[in-house]
Parts: C-alpha cells; sequence; structure tokens
C-alpha cells in the first residue's frame, strides 16, 4: 500500500498558533488545512460545526428545490408523491433526529 501524497492533508487540532502552510513529510511536501470533508462530514481544526451545519443546510435546500421542481409540480400520481416524501424527505429527518438524540444522552452519560 502506498500513500498518494498528492491528496494527503494535515490538519492540526485546536489552536496551536500560526502554522505553515506546507509541512515536509520526508521528501513530500503536504499542505496544512483548516478544514476538509471525510467521510461526507466537514472537519473542522477547532472542532465547532458551524460550517458543516451550514453545509448541510445548503444540500437540504438544494434537495427541497429539485424535489419542488421535478415531484410536487409533476404529473405524477399524489400516492407515488408521498411515498417519494417518506423516502427522501421524512426518513432521513427522522434518522437525524434519532442520531441526534443518542448523540445527547451520550454526551450526558
Amino acid at each position: 500500500m502506498q500513500v498518494n501524497w498528492a491528496t494527503t492533508k494535515i490538519q492540526c487540532n485546536g489552536d496551536i498558533g500560526p502554522v505553515k502552510q506546507v509541512m515536509d513529510v520526508g521528501t513530500n511536501k503536504v499542505e496544512v488545512v483548516n478544514e476538509f470533508i471525510y467521510l461526507a462530514v466537514c472537519s473542522i481544526y477547532d472542532g465547532s460545526s458551524e460550517s458543516e451545519i451550514l453545509r448541510r443546510i445548503g444540500i437540504a435546500r438544494n434537495c427541497m428545490t429539485l424535489l419542488e421542481k421535478y415531484i410536487w409540480k409533476s404529473h405524477i400520481w399524489v400516492e407515488a408523491k408521498f411515498r417519494l416524501y417518506r423516502a427522501y424527505v421524512f426518513l432521513p429527518k427522522f434518522y437525524v433526529l434519532i442520531a441526534n438524540m443518542m448523540r445527547a444522552e451520550f454526551r450526558q452519560a
């Protein structure tokens, strides 16, 4: 297995003061970043989640716009529209609600 140095990034967690933009790792130069997306989650050096929340709001807004344009205003059966709503809107919202409740319980424990 080989490391792909062209796509490898370094992120320092916490506020440690000024950091170089590029660091040397052996003979390779690696870019230092403040945030990056890994496994569909935006990781930020200070641990905040504001940009991740804003990114997901943007994705949800785009999804709802597409649903409005291609589903709700289309001429498909109402039953099919409700099935699509349950699959693509209700269930993901329900999953997020359950995940947030579990995180809150975990933090309290």
